[in-house]
């Protein structure tokens, strides 16, 4: 933990600062105590020392120290909103406001309800429809974190007590010690030679400070998609990590241009390595950099074993902190990342609802929604599986510091696109990122082919035209003009005379020396009228 926070504060004006948000909407036809809810939270604040922990910066040195439990350890906010925009730019401001958190007084976690109506003057119960936002630092609380709030959320609110886990008398300082003691120089080793295949290329991305502004997009798997992607992994021995991964990389490649062969992207590891972890709230998750060197000519499925190797080479290693890999070469900078790559399972809705009582449930809204205003990294893949309806959506946020709206939404596609076609491709380098209307357009303007049979005579398609503009200007010389009809009826004069007094016949080349001018065109089309062969001298 201490390695954690002091690597947060090392990149504290380089990167956003991101909160982990957790959005609740109330669903009953009776009034909860905001009373009850706050008691609740007292109850979870006492049971979870992280969530009570100060930490303070003395001349280099961090000191942590545990609060006593009390009520003023949080916030809790009401707020009234106005329209779903006003609703947006709050939950914006929860996600990214760093003032709302004060490391060095323990306040880490806050409560904001957030109301549909101004008409609502009760301050001491919540009501139907009323959106109930917890926040974390997130320095204190990770993905497994979350459920453990969750579960702990809903025991004390529906039996006003809450278990705690004292039969080893682990706290979460004592996890941090002990990291701090472990012998780190095998996973040290390991990840030196990893960095050192990585290209030189990564230094020049350091460069530029993200704002820290993103934007989210969305899209489902198809159905049959999802069933075969489902058997595949079954048969190969695989899991929807390692396959995702391989569909991110081959996105990756072909978002090179095909040219870039070493890769590397961020993934996350729960890093709970002992069962007293399991139950106990805390920032446990590593980032550790994933490096793959990309055979074009090989296929999907050998990428995917070829990740699966990798991930078992790196799981002994894995519990190495990201700031002390970074350390281990200096020139790539501490957020060389620049790209994250996520997998998300849900098993079942009743997992994150909270019913507290029979018509009194916390309904769970997806943050996508509401939040994904912040991106952490340049890209980041997210594939959300929820296998109650055996769907899975994939999600992609990116830095508006380096793309816009209508880019990420096209790469979004794109990486549709790569994922539609994991079954059909025999290589990686035959993956595509055209859309639908990109091959179109392609194909068109390759199209050259001209079918001669359909094709008619240039006086036969000028005599059409002339019957659908017959006073439309045909010819424009100096000062003059001609209209359609006007040139048909010289042509047509001079093509009579050629048949009947210059016996022309057809195929007869018939030749014609005059200068530019409006007598040359009406000879040209003449000729052709006539059956001969226009021949200019």
């Amino acid at each position: 933990m201490d390695e954690k926070i002091r690597f947060d504060k090392s990149i504290n004006e380089q990167t956003s600062v991101y909160n982990e948000l957790l959005i609740y909407k109330l669903t009953s036809a009776t009034l909860l105590s905001i009373d009850r809810l706050r008691q609740a939270l007292t109850y979870i604040i006492d049971k979870h020392e992280i969530l009570r922990t100060a930490l303070i910066y003395d001349q280099d040195k961090l000191i942590q120290k545990i609060l006593p439990t009390s009520n003023d350890l949080f916030d809790l906010e009401i707020s009234c909103v106005i329209s779903d925009t006003h609703l947006k730019q709050i939950v914006l401001n929860e996600e990214a406001n760093r003032p709302l958190f004060d490391l060095e007084q323990g306040r880490v976690f806050r409560c904001h309800i957030i109301r549909q109506s101004f008409n609502n003057n009760d301050d001491n119960n919540l009501k139907q429809d009323d959106i109930i936002l917890f926040n974390f630092h997130h320095i204190a609380i990770d993905g497994s974190s979350i459920i453990i709030f969750v579960n702990d959320l809903r025991q004390v609110l529906t039996m006003q007590a809450l278990s705690t886990n004292n039969e080893d008398n682990i706290t979460y300082l004592d996890f941090a010690q002990y990291e701090r003691l472990e012998d780190w120089s095998s996973a040290r080793q390991y990840w030196n030679n990893v960095l050192s295949t990585l290209n030189n290329s990564i230094d020049q991305q350091n460069s530029s400070i993200r704002s820290g502004k993103g934007y989210t997009v969305t899209f489902d798997l198809d159905h049959d998609l999802v069933i075969n992607l489902n058997r595949f992994i079954s048969q190969s021995n695989l899991t929807l990590f390692q396959v995702g991964l391989a569909a991110f990389f081959a996105f990756l490649f072909k978002m090179s241009n095909s040219q870039q062969l070493d890769l590397y992207t961020g993934i996350v590891v729960a890093n709970r390595p002992q069962y007293q972890l399991q139950n106990m709230m805390g920032f446990f998750v590593n980032t550790l950099p994933f490096c793959l060197k990309i055979d074009p000519y090989e296929s999907f499925t050998q990428l995917c074993h070829r990740i699966q190797q990798l991930w078992f080479d790196i799981l002994p290693h894995s519990y190495l902190p990201y700031q002390e890999i970074v350390k281990l070469n200096p020139k790539l900078g501490t957020s060389f990342l620049r790209t994250l790559f996520l997998v998300e399972t849900i098993m079942d809705n009743s997992e994150q609802n909270i019913e507290i009582d029979k018509g009194t449930t916390f309904n769970l809204i997806d943050r996508n929604l509401l939040a994904g205003n912040v991106a952490k990294f340049d890209i980041t893949c997210t594939l959300h599986e929820h296998r109650q309806y055996e769907t899975i959506s994939v999600s992609v946020n990116a830095s508006l510091d380096v793309y816009d709206e209508s880019t990420i939404s096209i790469m979004a596609m794109r990486l549709k696109n790569i994922f539609d076609q994991l079954f059909s491709v025999s290589s990686i380098y035959q993956f595509s990122l055209l859309l639908p209307h990109e091959v179109e357009l392609i194909r068109d303007l390759n199209d050259n082919f001209l079918d001669y049979s359909q094709t008619g005579c240039i006086h036969w398609d000028f005599t059409y035209q002339t019957h659908l503009h017959p006073q439309k200007v045909a010819l424009v010389l100096e000062n003059g003009s001609m209209t359609y009809a006007e040139l048909l009826y010289y042509a047509q004069q001079l093509a009579s005379y050629l048949i009947t007094t210059c016996a022309v016949q057809s195929g007869q080349m018939v030749c014609q020396l005059i200068e530019r001018s409006f007598e040359m065109v009406i000879g040209m089309i003449g000729i052709w009228m006539s059956g001969g062969v226009y021949t200019p001298l």
